[in-house]
Order: C-alpha cells, then structure tokens, then sequence
C-alpha cells in the first residue's frame, strides 16, 4: 500500500513537472494557465504581437529617447520598474502609468510588495504581471495575485552597438514573442530601426498585456 502511494507520489510529481515545460514553452492561453497554476514563468504570450518588456532599475538614463521614439511611433510597450526606482521618479512612473503598461519587479516579496504600491498609487492599476530577473519566483507572483513573466528572449541591450542590439530582436522576434530589454543607450539607438524592421516583417509591437491577450 505504501509502495502505491508513493509510486502515485511519483506520478503526480512527473505530471506538474512536464505540466511547469509545457506552460514555458506553449504559446496558447492553456499553457499561461498551466503556468499560473504551477507557479512556473510565462516566457511567451499568445496574441498576435510581439511585446516589449522593458525593465527600469538603476539605470535608466536613456529612458526619454525611448518614450520619445514610442511616442513618435505610436507604440505602447511593457514597462517593469523595480520598487527603488518607482520611489525615486514618482513623476516619470506617473506619466508611464498613462501611456504604457506597468509590471512589478522586486528580489523578494517585501520588494514587489512596495513596487506594487507604488505603481498603484501613480495610476498603474490594474497590474497583471510580476516581471523580475531571476524565473524562481513564481511564489512570490503567487501571493500578489499576479502572473510571473520572463520573456522569450533577453535582448542584451548592455551588450554590442545599436545594429547589434536591433538584429538580435529582430531575429527573436515573432507572434507572442516577449522581448527582454532595457533602456541603455545602444537601445535607445537601435529602437528606430527595430520598430521598422518588424513592421516590414509583419510585427505588431505591443505590451506583454497584448500578447497575453489581456490588455
């Protein structure tokens, strides 16, 4: 009887498990759903564009070319702030909060906690997306009532000249893609050209909420 159950054990584990895989890498909404339910990160969405997640910290410096280009183009993208840097530019995450989507970032639960509040508080509701660096947080986007999303592919925008930046987003990019950035100069740079290139290729660019199907 003992060596059932445990076999059933086993199984159930087996299950999650290959449930957690197929959530990372399914583009549907079941495998959004299957990822909200074992706490595993969404690395893709299931609309028809391709989203822009852009994560604000500590450098940000390149931050109003960025809005700026958007705004010529008309473009609404995904902004992750981390709770330091939405304390210390309430104005700007306010203007954020009008235009763009907000997700939450933060290492621990305290952290998200307080960045939730503060995007709350500048007009950023409703939040859906819990968007830090490290994929082991599912707990902690478990507990704010939000959906932990990594992205398809980091864009590397530390990394290499503005051509370099834009071909590598170009290259990831594709229907319910989630694309990793993060506002540096090359970024700023290349962010003409990429929104062009994926226009000519067909791309809508969007908020991670838009490929989500949820905004």
């Amino acid at each position: 009887m003992k060596r059932r159950k445990s076999d059933l054990l086993i199984n159930l584990f087996l299950l999650l498990v290959v449930c957690a895989l197929y959530a990372a890498t399914s583009g549907d909404d079941l495998g959004n759903r299957l990822a909200r339910m074992t706490m595993a990160p969404v690395y893709r969405g299931a609309g028809d564009a391709t989203a822009l997640l852009c994560r604000l910290d500590y450098d940000a410096a390149a931050l109003e070319d960025i809005l700026a280009t958007l705004a010529a183009r008309q473009t609404r993208i995904t902004f992750a702030v981390s709770a330091d840097w939405a304390a210390e530019h309430p104005k700007t995450l306010a203007e954020l909060a009008s235009t763009h989507e907000l997700a939450v970032m933060g290492n621990t639960r305290k952290e998200a906690a307080a960045c939730k509040k503060a995007i709350e508080a500048a007009g950023g509701a409703p939040l859906y997306y819990y968007a830090p660096p490290q994929k082991s947080a599912g707990r902690i986007a478990k507990k704010l009532g939000l959906t932990h999303v990594h992205g398809t592919a980091d864009v590397l925008c530390a990394k290499g000249t503005a051509q370099d930046i834009a071909a590598r987003a170009s290259n990831a990019a594709a229907k319910g893609s989630i694309l990793l950035t993060q506002p540096t100069r090359a970024f700023a740079d290349a962010l003409p050209a990429l929104l062009s290139e994926l226009q000519t290729k067909g791309l809508r660019v969007a908020a991670v909420g838009d490929a989500m199907h949820v905004t």
